[in-house]
C-alpha cells in the first residue's frame, strides 16, 4: 500500500504541475514529449486520473 500511496502522490504531483502550466502559460509538456505516441499519451492521462481515484479512496479509508 505504501508503494502504491507514493506512486500516486507523484502522479498527482506530475498532474498538478501538468495542469499548472496548462493554466498559466498554455503548455503542456506530456502533450510535447508524447505528440508522435497518442495512446501512450492517453495511458499517461489515464495514470493521472487513477492515482487522484487512489488518493480519494484512501481519504474515506480508517487505519
Amino acid at each position: 500500500m505504501k508503494l502504491l500511496d507514493l506512486l500516486a502522490t507523484i502522479l498527482l504531483v506530475l498532474s498538478g504541475l501538468t495542469w499548472g502550466g496548462v493554466g498559466v502559460a498554455d503548455f503542456n509538456p506530456f502533450m510535447w514529449v508524447f505528440i508522435a505516441m497518442p495512446k501512450l499519451l492517453r495511458f499517461v492521462y489515464l495514470a493521472f486520473g487513477l492515482a487522484a481515484l487512489w488518493k480519494i479512496g484512501r481519504c474515506f479509508v480508517r487505519k
